[in-house]
């Protein structure tokens, strides 16, 4: 019985830190994704800040990945757990 409670006292740690994870992450990206559109704006057509301003989309989305990842993941250790 002690070691069932340990065990969800675990995994709601594990559930609060991805949601913060989750927090973060979403709005580093929402926050990348603007600085991206003011860069494609202000580009000028340069190709290199136009590359730039690419790159940084393209790291946003990657983070979006990661967060939803980060989200998933109390669930996948919620079923191998128990």
């Amino acid at each position: 019985s002690g070691e069932l409670f340990g065990i969800c006292c675990l995994l709601n740690t594990v559930f609060r830190i991805a949601d913060v994870i989750f927090a973060i992450l979403v709005v580093f990206s929402v926050l990348m994704i603007l600085v991206a559109a003011y860069m494609f704006i202000t580009a000028g057509g340069t190709p290199d800040n136009v590359n730039k301003a690419r790159n940084y989309i393209l790291y946003a989305l990657v983070g979006l990945i990661v967060a939803f990842l980060a989200r998933a993941l109390p669930g996948i250790v919620r079923m191998l757990v128990t």
